[in-house]
């Protein structure tokens, strides 16, 4: 089964200094197409009924899909796409990836028992200054959690290690809470110098200090409650590897359709780093055929180490 991350707007309510994706920021927490209206589009992203098409084209057992943004929550019209996707490919083969601050009651109750998990990103505790997100950004998670939880839906979070979070008493007081808070997964990420993160480089840690973090937080967990998972790219686990997994395990689909290669190689405009990454557009084009052209097959076939992080670039981290 193949993985896509659904990036489906560009828009959030945040200015994460080192966002991945280069989300644009409605300052406010504020909604836009309150109205619901189907034939919203903003800028060049896909209108509800092109993304329902998109949702057509797939096959059930094909394919995860994790919804993501931007924050998709800030389009009431695209929990509906989530839930008609869930309908037609399995609520076990749905996810999404949002910032919290527009999950409420009325949210939780509709994603109840339709989808399979919510993810997150918590890169330290709530109520603690963290520099490099926004005031306020920590504890809209902190009270989704909560909310999710309360109606026993999986909730997994996301931890981006960087200078700023890496310690060893910041990651066991991180650790502490999650267990408090009865989360369910916790996903470890090497900082990854795309979006607007390729401005922040000076926060990346080292390859040791990622190699000792790893040690102390498999040490850590061990026989704990919480289901923790090492991005292939951090070291020292078992499932650590520079094997390019673009196409082969997964693929991105951005915010007007374009279908990437790689959900990491992008720009702070949210565009594909290199043409090269751009398969193709949907719905317009089957993704299924997308899948069979060459550039797809490029990934594919020729493709071995990975393009974001070359062993090259992560050498100039190994000390």
């Amino acid at each position: 089964m193949k993985s896509i991350i659904w990036n489906m707007t560009r828009l959030c309510p945040w200015t994460c200094k080192f966002c991945c994706v280069g989300a644009e920021c409605i300052s406010g927490l504020k909604k836009v197409n309150t109205e619901k209206d189907k034939d919203f589009k903003h800028n060049n992203e896909l209108s509800f009924n092109e993304k329902i098409n998109v949702i057509d084209q797939l096959k059930k057992g094909d394919f995860r899909i994790d919804f993501s943004g931007g924050d998709l929550l800030i389009d009431p019209l695209n929990l509906d796409v989530v839930l008609y996707a869930s309908e037609k490919l399995g609520k076990e083969n749905v996810g999404i990836s949002v910032s919290g601050a527009f999950i409420d009651e009325e949210i939780v109750s509709k994603l109840e028992g339709k989808i399979n998990d919510v993810e997150m990103t918590l890169d330290y505790v709530p109520f603690k200054p963290y520099k490099s997100r926004p005031i306020g950004y920590h504890e809209y998670t902190a009270n989704a959690v909560s909310l999710l939880r309360e109606k026993n839906i999986s909730v997994g979070v996301q931890t981006v290690l960087t200078n700023d979070n890496i310690s060893k008493e910041q990651i066991k007081e991180l650790y502490d809470w999650l267990i408090k808070h009865n989360v369910n997964g916790w996903s470890l990420l090497r900082y990854f110098s795309s979006g607007r993160g390729e401005k922040f480089t000076n926060i990346m840690p080292s390859h040791i200090q990622y190699e000792k973090a790893v040690d102390y937080i498999k040490n850590l967990t061990k026989g704990g409650n919480v289901d923790v998972h090492f991005q292939y790219l951090l070291p020292n686990h078992s499932g650590y590897t520079l094997n390019c997994r673009a196409v082969k395990h997964s693929i991105g689909i951005l915010p007007d359709g374009t279908v990437t290669a790689c959900f990491w190689g992008l720009n702070e405009d949210m565009k594909a780093i290199d043409p090269k990454f751009v398969l193709g557009f949907v719905p317009d084009m089957n993704i299924y055929n997308i899948l069979q052209n060459d550039k797809s097959q490029y990934w594919i076939n020729s493709c071995n180490e990975c393009e974001i992080f070359t062993y090259n670039k992560l050498e100039k981290n190994f000390g």
